[in-house]
């Protein structure tokens, strides 16, 4: 008769039985919690797994400046006015999260920095940090600036000679703000404006749109150097300048003195009045233009490879130069270019 030997298990498999059997059970309780709707999160840190909890920190309010400049890799901002006084507040449910502040020569510096962790997401859980700053009414600043690596930022209804703000991976919103001159770059993300007033805007992405809603500058300069669109609703601009490489270019109730439009790949469309020197060109896409007044107050330069429609009427794919103070000159390679002066209709 056959005999059948206990073999015991050695210590080393015991520990794997042991980590499988605790990674599985983990895994059961995870997905169970995630069908029932809960909603939490973890995430490695240099000291291991750890849970979030909440943090929070806020600034005096007699705090002395006249400018501020904000760094951070790991929070949103939100700048909002008030009618109450200054205050800030960092409210974060990391564990390791370095927040500090000073006044130097005036400025206002924050800080608010955090190792880089791998998060791990349960459910429908984020992991959240807020800077959140009040400026109160009728407190003009000589100079802001932001520096955010990683989220979004919101400014509203402030007042700033200088505005200074750059995002990495976020996306900028900036509504009804006064400043002199601005300076908006993203490298992955979308830049929104709204009721502003600038005498210079510099606005710039690498991949990212632009939207541009009731607003008012001396001059802007707006381009994407890769990817992106841009959007705009009843603009006036003395001097405007616009470019991208992929993406449409569409503009609707805008008013300026020199414009210039550049696109590579892409639709353009802009409607409104267009005084002084509108020079736009295109590699491929069409040019459709709308324009306040009538034909015979404009100068012409058009040329494409494709067809060329005045009044919705086709014309020769070159037409010479006529001198006059408000004067076109469209350039496309691939694709229509089409002019409506809408006096003539």
């Amino acid at each position: 008769m056959e005999t059948a030997a206990m073999v015991k298990p050695s210590s080393s498999k015991k520990l794997k039985i042991a980590a499988i059997t605790s990674f599985c059970l983990g895994v059961i309780l995870l997905a169970t919690g995630w069908l029932m709707g809960a909603s939490f999160a973890l995430y490695v840190a240099s000291t291991g797994i750890e849970f979030p909890s909440k943090h929070s920190f806020s600034l005096g309010s007699n705090l002395e400046f006249t400018s501020i400049n904000i760094t951070s890799n790991i929070a949103d901002i939100e700048i909002t006015s008030t009618n109450s006084v200054f205050s800030a507040s960092l409210v974060t449910y990391f564990n390791d999260v370095y927040f500090s502040y000073s006044v130097e020569r005036g400025t206002l510096f924050i800080t608010i920095e955090k190792d880089t962790n791998l998060l791990l997401p349960v459910g429908f859980s984020s992991i959240e940090s807020l800077l959140t700053v009040n400026i109160p009414n009728g407190m003009a600043l000589d100079r802001f600036v932001i520096n955010n690596f990683s989220n979004n930022t919101l400014i509203e209804g402030i007042n700033t000679s200088e505005l200074l703000v750059t995002s990495t991976t976020g996306n900028i919103s900036i509504f009804s703000v006064n400043s002199t001159w601005g300076s908006i770059f993203l490298t992955h993300g979308n830049g929104a404006f709204y009721d502003v007033t600038f005498e210079l805007l510099e606005f710039g992405a690498i991949y990212g749109n632009g939207t541009f809603t009731n607003s008012m500058f001396d001059e802007i300069i707006a381009g994407s150097s890769n990817q992106g669109s841009f959007s705009l609703y009843n603009i006036h601009a003395d001097i405007f300048s616009i470019n991208t490489r992929y993406g449409y270019i569409m503009a609707n109730g805008i008013s300026t003195n020199s414009l210039s439009v550049r696109n590579v790949f892409g639709d353009i469309s802009l409607s409104g009045s267009l005084n002084g020197r509108t020079e736009v060109s295109n590699n491929h896409g069409n040019i459709t233009l709308y324009i306040q007044g009538s034909e015979a107050e404009f100068g012409f330069n058009l040329s494409t490879q494709g067809n060329v429609f005045i009044n919705n009427e086709l014309v020769a794919r070159t037409l010479a130069d006529r001198p006059t103070n408000d004067h076109l000159r469209i350039i496309n390679r691939i694709g229509n270019i089409m002019v409506t002066f809408l006096n003539d209709l």
